[in-house]
């Protein structure tokens, strides 16, 4: 059996084998729920909406998204969202783009401890960039945490956009000297908030290790902190649609995928040089891989800091008038990232909202519609993978008792 990226998605690689790989291997609980969720995404678990023509030729079903961060399916429209959000809230001056990687030799420490270390990552890049403006000018900061390599395997490291200056104590926009914003200043000021909240951790029994904590710091003294500083960017849209690709949907894509049998599977990705690269493996390092970059529930991977804070919104609104820029308010979420034109395909009038149906149940018009008992359609067609697999369907009229074309697929 094999199947190519036409055809072909992580979720279904999950239905087929979570069950047994999460018996082979031991998963912490946040990540079996993920998956459970990922793997549940758009179908009637979920619950959903049920859209009609106004002239009843026709019906809609859409389930409900799990929303999850990692989740291949629907973590497109997040993207999309989140990218059009920043975008229209970004200011209207330079950027500078900053990672922050965290070392290579403790990459599977980090893996035992994920919360205690990207909160150590966070912390450390959040108070080297306070240092670096002396806590005198206030820009604005955008983190985002991602642990994934170009291979999908782990390489912790937080990528940074910050204003090329901030507010100043007279209120004004006032911009950082360019000596400031070299990489040996900023890792040589990174090294040290790291090791310092590091000791603290390792004191308080936060973080444990294996090896004495003044010979495991003395480790990362002796092998650096690696810092990446950009050129200045005249505006910082551009480094919002790069951390967009990145900040939703997990660490690899469906359209990815080349080949998959029983037992392998092939995709490719970008290497540093920007060329495609094939790559095979098994089944069970592919899902290793994937599992490796699902955060604890309700951890946060993108963080706001300074003039993008939530607690600075006074202050940022100054700065945007002084960059000539209107007043922000968020955009609506309605048709960023939707794809779907809700229209009768029959008569073309716009469909309505007819119906909210709750997780696991049957939208009650539409068994009025098909005048079927509950147990048929659920047996039919809700507990029917095939069916019910992917993003939309719709159900056309009239279908009949025995119709098998009642359900269509239109993702």
């Amino acid at each position: 059996m094999s199947q190519n990226s036409r055809n072909y998605s992580i979720t279904d690689i999950l239905v087929r084998e979570f069950e047994r790989f999460k018996n082979n291997y031991p998963l912490p609980l946040h990540v079996i729920r993920t998956v459970h969720s990922i793997i549940d995404c758009r179908t009637p678990v979920f619950g959903g909406h049920m859209f009609e023509c106004p002239d009843e030729h026709f019906s809609l079903i859409l389930f409900n998204s799990c929303k999850k961060r990692n989740c291949p399916t629907c973590q497109h429209a997040e993207m999309e969202y989140w990218a059009h959000v920043q975008k229209e809230r970004i200011l209207n001056t330079g950027h500078y783009h900053i990672v922050f990687k965290h070392p290579d030799f403790l990459h599977r420490e980090f893996l035992s401890n994920y919360s205690e270390y990207a909160n150590l990552l966070f912390d450390a890049a959040g108070d080297t960039l306070k240092e670096l403006s002396g806590n005198r000018i206030k820009p604005g900061i955008i983190l985002i945490l991602h642990t994934h390599g170009r291979n999908n395997e782990i390489h912790p490291h937080i990528h940074c956009a910050i204003t090329d200056g901030g507010m100043n104590e007279r209120g004004e926009y006032e911009r950082f000297d360019e000596s400031l914003m070299s990489s040996e200043n900023i890792s040589r000021i990174f090294q040290k908030q790291y090791l310092r909240k590091l000791r603290k951790r390792l004191k308080n029994g936060r973080i444990a290790h294996e090896t004495e904590s003044q010979e495991f710091t003395s480790m990362i003294s002796k092998k650096g902190m690696s810092v990446f500083v950009s050129n200045r960017y005249d505006r910082g849209e551009w480094l919002i649609s790069y951390f967009a690709r990145n900040s939703r949907g997990g660490s690899i894509r469906n359209n990815q995928i080349l080949h998959i049998d029983e037992e392998k599977i092939r995709y490719r990705y970008l290497d540093a040089g920007k060329s495609q690269v094939e790559t095979e493996m098994n089944i069970d390092t592919f899902i290793q891989r994937f599992l490796y970059h699902i955060p604890p529930d309700r951890f946060n991977t993108i963080r706001y800091y300074g003039l993008y804070s939530t607690g600075c919104v006074e202050d940022y609104q100054k700065i945007r008038k002084l960059l000539n820029q209107k007043v922000y308010t968020k955009p609506e979420r309605k048709g960023v990232g939707e794809k779907e034109t809700m229209v009768c395909p029959v008569c073309g009038k716009s469909l309505i909202h007819r119906e909210i149906f709750s997780r696991n149940s049957i939208p009650f018009l539409l068994l009025k519609k098909l005048k079927f008992n509950p147990e048929a359609i659920r047996s039919l067609y809700w507990m029917n993978p095939d069916k019910i697999r992917g993003l939309k369907y719709h159900w056309i009229e009239p279908p009949t008792s025995n119709s098998e074309t009642v359900a269509n697929r239109i993702a």
